[in-house]
């Protein structure tokens, strides 16, 4: 995808686990994440949720880029990992 760029910011760390799980084809991050906050005993109100949340902002925000660039090949990759969030 080469319209990437660091969205890294002030604020929420659980968005920065939902880039790197967005984006990743091969580790789910917000998995391994929970299983270290679990395993030692971190609790994170709302993770699923907000991991979810975030997820479909990056996506969202993806799919203008992709569309502003006449990309359908990434506009598409992102649709899909969508459609995955949202269980369409």
């Amino acid at each position: 995808m080469e319209f990437l760029i660091s969205e890294a910011k002030y604020g929420d760390f659980l968005f920065d686990i939902s880039w790197l799980n967005f984006w990743s084809n091969d580790i789910s991050y917000a998995h391994e994440f929970n299983q270290f906050y679990m395993k030692h005993k971190i609790k994170i109100d709302h993770f699923a949720e907000r991991i979810n949340c975030y997820s479909l902002h990056i996506g969202l925000h993806a799919l203008i880029i992709a569309a502003y660039l006449n990309n359908m090949q990434d506009y598409e990759k992102v649709l899909t990992r969508l459609r995955r969030i949202i269980k369409i």
